[in-house]
């Protein structure tokens, strides 16, 4: 009996030590660096400030980059264009030349992104834009969108919501730590340990990089990258539609708390005498197609349409939208299935914004 119960204790103390070495090894690889801090940003952050282009190799966080960007820069802009990675491409090729613009566009931005990132402009602004554009994605009003990127500006949000008189919950996030132990973050930490590249590695030129990185252009705007661009895009949306369509599984109702949060946020702008246009990125014509004739993704469309009312409402310009046949373009103008080429946004970007401002 007391042979069984040490051989019991042994094989739990074996499992425990063979967990304690997974969580030290993924903590020293820490290949998506969750666990980097703020000091890395500080580097990229000042290199883009002084106008130089970047590309980045390895993993970071595009919230904490933009949080410095902010911090570090001057805050003097025009333009400031909020959104998520499909707004990505407008920068100040898109304006005249005597136009400043900062694009604080990041990845996947749900509306927490946009508040926090707001926020932490408006708390270190030398001077408030005279025109804000903002990318209106479906999953903005979806509360399942599964999209918790943003907790690293907590602090941004919730100060965001207090500003906008609004309560705002934030969870305990746990996920960080979770991955610790993770499968899929083991596989990733024994990738980097195989193939070493050092984090956050940057670039002044994109010949210089790897194929698969993209341009960070010294107003935020991004470009694809080299490989991106030779890829056959059909084939990426089919398979975006293939299983779960990003950020609208789930997507039950147009979520009503969401909405004021976005329309008090909205209005708190133009009380401040900034203009608003708000831009509806437009998706493949194969994944629109798929979308439409889908009704469990019929939320993504009403999203569409209730962002145009509130426009309306508001006297707000609305550009874009999700039907890419409204904008004229086809196929050829994506590299994906919900992201345009650089140069077909920007034809389409240049022609409405003009005369904006």
């Amino acid at each position: 009996m007391l042979n069984g119960k040490k051989y019991v204790l042994g094989c739990i103390g074996m499992v425990f030590i063979l967990l304690v070495c997974i969580a030290v090894f993924n903590l020293w690889q820490d290949p998506a660096g969750i666990f980097a801090g703020e000091n890395p940003y500080k580097t990229m952050a000042k290199e883009s400030c002084s106008g130089k282009k970047l590309v980045v190799s390895g993993n970071y966080d595009e919230r904490l980059f933009t949080k410095n960007v902010i911090e570090l820069g001057d805050n003097r802009y025009d333009v400031i264009v909020l959104g998520s990675s499909r707004i990505m491409d407008i920068g100040e090729q898109d304006f005249p030349d005597e136009i400043k613009v900062r694009n604080l566009g990041v990845s996947g931005a749900a509306l927490e992104d946009d508040i926090a990132i707001w926020e932490s402009y408006v708390t270190h602004m030398d001077a408030l834009p005279k025109l804000v554009i903002v990318g209106i994605d479906p999953w903005l009003f979806n509360r399942h969108n599964g999209e918790n990127r943003w907790k690293s500006l907590t602090e941004e949000y919730l100060a965001g919501m207090k500003r906008l008189g609004l309560k705002g919950d934030v969870q305990k996030d746990n996920e960080r730590y979770r991955s610790l132990l993770s499968i899929s973050y083991t596989k990733e930490s024994w990738k980097k340990y195989r193939n070493p590249v050092k984090s956050l590695e940057i670039w002044n030129s994109q010949e210089e990089s790897a194929e698969d990185k993209s341009l960070i252009y010294a107003d935020g705007s991004r470009m694809g990258s080299r490989k991106s661009y030779r890829e056959d895009a059909e084939a990426k949306a089919r398979a975006y539609v293939r299983d779960k369509v990003y950020h609208l599984e789930k997507y039950e109702e147009l979520d009503e708390g969401l909405r004021d949060i976005f329309s008090a946020w909205i209005k708190s702008m133009q009380k401040q005498g900034i203009k608003v246009i708000f831009f509806l990125p437009p998706y493949h014509p194969l994944v629109y197609d798929h979308l439409q004739q889908n009704i469990q993704y019929k939320n993504a469309f009403e999203a569409g349409a209730w962002a145009k009312d509130f426009a309306a409402d508001q006297g707000i310009d609305i550009i874009g939208a999700y039907n890419p046949q409204e904008m004229g373009v086809d196929k050829d103008a994506f590299i994906d299935g919900m992201h345009m080429k650089r140069q077909y946004q920007s034809r389409y970007v240049m022609s409405f914004l003009k005369d904006k401002i």
